[in-house]
């Protein structure tokens, strides 16, 4: 990446400067105050990636997206942060819909999920955390869909539920656990219906 400071609110505070990747202040003495530095990241290993903050975007009626105040459907990598300076996501997408990898973080900056997309729909093995870093939920997605295994855990890191999908519905066997591991439920799905004999 190449880094460069496009903004200081106040310069009578704190003088900002660059040295390579390393972002040095200099405070003035005697002063008091809040000050923002701005800085811009390009990626200079692929000089047509384009890279859109927040609010560059317009999510249009037709679910795509383009650069604010043109026709253009956009093409790169959309970064968006929360009101503390913390990214909040970071998504591919190729003529205006999501195409690649998809990040996102709680405000706290630990991980929330990570995924792919295909043509604006979740595709591939998905993953997401709690705020505190425990995982929640992860599982393979078709066509915007849950497809195959999906397992879900409870806040204390033990495992709450096992099942398979098929198109978005349960299909297969299902298993649900107590939060002290315990096993809680066990039984077949066919086409999101229960089937068979059902253990507790």
């Amino acid at each position: 990446l190449r880094l460069s400071i496009i903004g200081n609110t106040n310069n009578s505070l704190v003088t900002a400067r660059l040295q390579g990747n390393q972002l040095h202040l200099e405070y003035l003495e005697h002063q008091y105050g809040i000050c923002t530095i701005t800085l811009k990241a390009e990626q200079v290993n692929n000089p047509k990636q384009i890279i859109a903050y927040d609010g560059d975007l317009q999510n249009r009626n037709n679910g795509k997206f383009y650069l604010k105040g043109t026709t253009n459907l956009f093409t790169g990598i959309e970064i968006l942060h929360y009101g503390n300076g913390r990214i909040k996501q970071q998504l591919q997408l190729t003529n205006g819909v999501a195409q690649g990898t998809r990040m996102r973080w709680h405000s706290n900056g630990v991980m929330e999920s990570i995924g792919s997309y295909s043509n604006g729909m979740r595709t591939g093995y998905w993953k997401t955390w709690n705020s505190d870093g425990a995982k929640n939920k992860e599982g393979t997605f078709a066509k915007g869909k849950p497809d195959g295994k999906q397992i879900f855990w409870h806040t204390n890191g033990l495992k709450s539920v096992i099942w398979h999908f098929s198109s978005g519905q349960p299909n297969g066997l299902m298993r649900s656990f107590y939060d002290d591991g315990r096993k809680k439920q066990e039984g077949f799905y066919t086409n999101n219906l229960k089937h068979g004999e059902w253990k507790s």
